[in-house]
Protein backbone atom coordinates (compact mmCIF):
# COMPACT_ATOMS: atom_id res chain seq x y z
CA UNK A 1 0.00 0.00 0.00
CA UNK A 2 2.84 2.18 1.06
CA UNK A 3 4.59 1.81 -2.31
CA UNK A 4 1.52 2.17 -4.37
CA UNK A 5 1.06 5.88 -2.64
CA UNK A 6 4.47 6.70 -3.21
CA UNK A 7 4.27 5.76 -6.72
CA UNK A 8 1.26 7.82 -7.16
CA UNK A 9 2.70 10.66 -5.39
CA UNK A 10 5.74 10.60 -8.01
CA UNK A 11 3.10 10.81 -11.14
CA UNK A 12 1.59 13.68 -9.05
CA UNK A 13 5.05 15.70 -8.62
CA UNK A 14 6.43 15.32 -12.07
CA UNK A 15 2.55 16.20 -13.05
CA UNK A 16 3.19 19.48 -11.77
CA UNK A 17 6.03 19.82 -12.96
CA UNK A 18 5.28 19.19 -16.33
CA UNK A 19 2.76 22.13 -15.96
CA UNK A 20 5.06 25.06 -14.26
CA UNK A 21 7.70 23.87 -17.54
CA UNK A 22 4.31 23.81 -19.92
CA UNK A 23 2.79 27.85 -18.62
CA UNK A 24 3.19 30.64 -20.57
CA UNK A 25 5.93 33.03 -20.43
CA UNK A 26 5.92 36.25 -19.01
CA UNK A 27 6.77 39.19 -20.33
CA UNK A 28 9.78 41.21 -18.15
CA UNK A 29 8.39 44.61 -18.81
CA UNK A 30 5.14 44.21 -18.30
CA UNK A 31 4.59 40.93 -16.14
CA UNK A 32 1.78 39.70 -18.30
CA UNK A 33 1.45 36.17 -19.76
CA UNK A 34 2.87 36.12 -23.41
CA UNK A 35 0.50 32.94 -23.76
CA UNK A 36 -1.14 31.08 -21.11
CA UNK A 37 -0.50 27.42 -22.32
CA UNK A 38 2.59 26.20 -25.13
CA UNK A 39 3.55 22.43 -25.31
CA UNK A 40 6.98 23.51 -27.32
CA UNK A 41 9.10 22.12 -24.93
CA UNK A 42 9.56 18.72 -23.56
CA UNK A 43 11.21 18.34 -20.39
CA UNK A 44 15.01 16.61 -20.33
CA UNK A 45 13.94 14.46 -16.78
CA UNK A 46 17.47 12.61 -16.07
CA UNK A 47 17.76 9.49 -14.20
CA UNK A 48 20.29 7.33 -12.42
CA UNK A 49 20.19 3.40 -13.07
CA UNK A 50 18.60 2.37 -9.88
CA UNK A 51 15.28 4.94 -11.13
CA UNK A 52 14.53 3.20 -14.37
CA UNK A 53 12.17 1.10 -13.24
CA UNK A 54 9.84 4.17 -12.76
CA UNK A 55 10.08 5.57 -15.70
CA UNK A 56 7.20 3.38 -17.08
CA UNK A 57 4.98 5.68 -14.54
CA UNK A 58 5.76 8.08 -17.32
CA UNK A 59 5.91 7.15 -20.71
CA UNK A 60 2.60 9.24 -21.28
CA UNK A 61 4.00 12.24 -20.39
CA UNK A 62 6.19 15.43 -21.92
CA UNK A 63 9.60 14.35 -21.19
CA UNK A 64 12.53 13.44 -22.99
CA UNK A 65 14.30 10.78 -20.94
CA UNK A 66 18.21 10.92 -20.29
CA UNK A 67 19.76 7.99 -18.81
CA UNK A 68 23.11 8.75 -16.30
CA UNK A 69 25.83 6.72 -14.74
CA UNK A 70 25.13 8.05 -11.48
CA UNK A 71 23.02 10.45 -8.81
CA UNK A 72 26.00 12.73 -8.70
CA UNK A 73 26.04 13.04 -12.69
CA UNK A 74 22.66 13.85 -13.21
CA UNK A 75 22.58 16.49 -10.28
CA UNK A 76 25.60 17.73 -12.31
CA UNK A 77 23.61 17.91 -15.54
CA UNK A 78 21.05 19.62 -13.45
CA UNK A 79 23.11 22.44 -12.75
CA UNK A 80 24.61 23.18 -15.81
CA UNK A 81 21.01 22.73 -17.36
CA UNK A 82 21.70 20.23 -19.95
CA UNK A 83 18.49 18.43 -17.83
CA UNK A 84 14.82 19.77 -16.39
CA UNK A 85 14.87 17.07 -13.78
CA UNK A 86 16.70 14.39 -12.26
CA UNK A 87 15.41 11.02 -10.77
CA UNK A 88 17.82 9.60 -8.29
CA UNK A 89 17.85 6.67 -6.03
CA UNK A 90 19.64 8.51 -2.74
CA UNK A 91 19.43 11.95 -1.50
CA UNK A 92 21.80 14.71 -2.73
CA UNK A 93 24.67 15.23 -0.32
CA UNK A 94 25.36 18.73 0.92
CA UNK A 95 28.40 19.70 -1.61
CA UNK A 96 26.27 18.47 -4.68
CA UNK A 97 24.04 21.08 -6.48
CA UNK A 98 19.98 20.27 -5.00
CA UNK A 99 17.80 23.24 -5.42
CA UNK A 100 15.08 21.62 -4.96
CA UNK A 101 14.40 18.09 -3.57
CA UNK A 102 10.72 15.95 -3.30
CA UNK A 103 11.43 12.57 -1.44
CA UNK A 104 8.65 10.76 -3.98
CA UNK A 105 8.47 7.65 -1.45
CA UNK A 106 10.22 6.75 2.43
CA UNK A 107 12.71 4.41 1.64
CA UNK A 108 15.63 2.90 3.72
CA UNK A 109 19.70 3.27 3.83
CA UNK A 110 22.14 1.87 5.55
CA UNK A 111 25.07 4.24 7.07
CA UNK A 112 27.94 3.38 9.40
CA UNK A 113 30.78 5.59 10.86
CA UNK A 114 33.05 4.32 7.63
CA UNK A 115 31.35 4.09 4.42
CA UNK A 116 31.45 1.83 2.06
CA UNK A 117 30.49 -1.01 -0.21
CA UNK A 118 29.13 -4.51 0.93
CA UNK A 119 27.19 -7.80 -0.91
CA UNK A 120 23.72 -7.92 -0.12
CA UNK A 121 23.93 -11.20 0.90
CA UNK A 122 26.46 -10.35 3.21
CA UNK A 123 23.78 -8.65 5.36
CA UNK A 124 22.31 -10.77 6.87
CA UNK A 125 25.31 -11.57 9.25
CA UNK A 126 25.33 -8.08 10.92
CA UNK A 127 23.46 -7.02 13.25
CA UNK A 128 21.71 -4.57 12.07
CA UNK A 129 20.81 -1.34 14.30
CA UNK A 130 17.61 0.61 13.71
CA UNK A 131 14.89 3.25 15.68
CA UNK A 132 12.66 2.40 12.56
CA UNK A 133 9.69 0.48 13.49
CA UNK A 134 7.72 0.43 10.61
CA UNK A 135 4.96 -2.62 10.69
CA UNK A 136 5.78 -3.58 7.09
CA UNK A 137 10.04 -3.50 7.76
CA UNK A 138 10.74 -7.17 8.49
CA UNK A 139 8.63 -8.38 5.70
CA UNK A 140 10.65 -5.59 3.33
CA UNK A 141 13.29 -7.01 4.54
CA UNK A 142 13.26 -10.51 5.83
CA UNK A 143 17.31 -10.84 5.91
CA UNK A 144 18.04 -8.42 8.09
CA UNK A 145 18.72 -9.35 11.42
CA UNK A 146 17.64 -5.52 12.99
CA UNK A 147 18.31 -4.32 16.52
CA UNK A 148 15.57 -1.77 17.73
CA UNK A 149 16.12 1.57 19.67
CA UNK A 150 14.28 3.97 20.83
CA UNK A 151 16.04 6.92 18.62
CA UNK A 152 17.62 7.84 15.60
CA UNK A 153 20.31 9.34 18.06
CA UNK A 154 20.44 5.57 19.71
CA UNK A 155 20.45 3.34 16.33
CA UNK A 156 22.84 5.57 14.85
CA UNK A 157 25.36 6.08 17.96
CA UNK A 158 25.48 2.40 18.86
CA UNK A 159 28.28 1.47 16.63
CA UNK A 160 28.32 -0.65 13.24
CA UNK A 161 25.68 -0.63 10.68
CA UNK A 162 21.90 0.95 10.99
CA UNK A 163 18.90 1.18 8.78
CA UNK A 164 17.64 4.81 8.46
CA UNK A 165 14.56 6.49 7.06
CA UNK A 166 16.23 8.39 3.83
CA UNK A 167 14.48 11.94 5.30
CA UNK A 168 16.18 11.26 8.65
CA UNK A 169 19.84 10.45 6.40
CA UNK A 170 21.94 13.80 6.93
CA UNK A 171 25.80 14.62 5.43
CA UNK A 172 27.44 13.49 8.80
CA UNK A 173 26.07 9.81 8.50
CA UNK A 174 28.50 7.79 5.87
CA UNK A 175 26.68 5.56 3.27
CA UNK A 176 26.96 1.77 3.24
CA UNK A 177 25.73 0.67 -0.10
CA UNK A 178 24.66 -3.00 -0.71
CA UNK A 179 25.41 -4.32 -4.11
CA UNK A 180 24.33 -7.59 -5.60
CA UNK A 181 27.50 -10.02 -6.79
CA UNK A 182 27.37 -8.42 -10.56
CA UNK A 183 28.04 -4.60 -8.56
CA UNK A 184 24.47 -3.28 -9.45
CA UNK A 185 22.67 -1.50 -5.87
CA UNK A 186 20.32 -3.02 -4.14
CA UNK A 187 17.55 -1.08 -5.00
CA UNK A 188 15.83 -2.12 -1.67
CA UNK A 189 17.85 0.89 -0.29
CA UNK A 190 17.47 3.61 -2.84
CA UNK A 191 14.52 5.80 -3.40
CA UNK A 192 13.23 7.69 -5.90
CA UNK A 193 13.87 11.42 -4.92
CA UNK A 194 13.30 14.20 -7.52
CA UNK A 195 15.48 17.52 -8.35
CA UNK A 196 14.45 20.29 -9.95
CA UNK A 197 15.81 23.97 -10.42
Amino acid sequence: MKKLLGLLLLMGTISTLLLFFHLGEIDNATGDAVSTFSISKNVTLGYCPTMESYLELLEDESFDFSSVSSANEALRKLEDGSLDVVLIGRRAYEYEYSPNEVILMEGYTLVAEEGGLIYSEELGYLEIQTYVKDVELEEFFPDLNLNYHETFEEAVGYGGVALVKWSDWNDDLQLVIPVHGDGRKDIRFRTPVLYSN
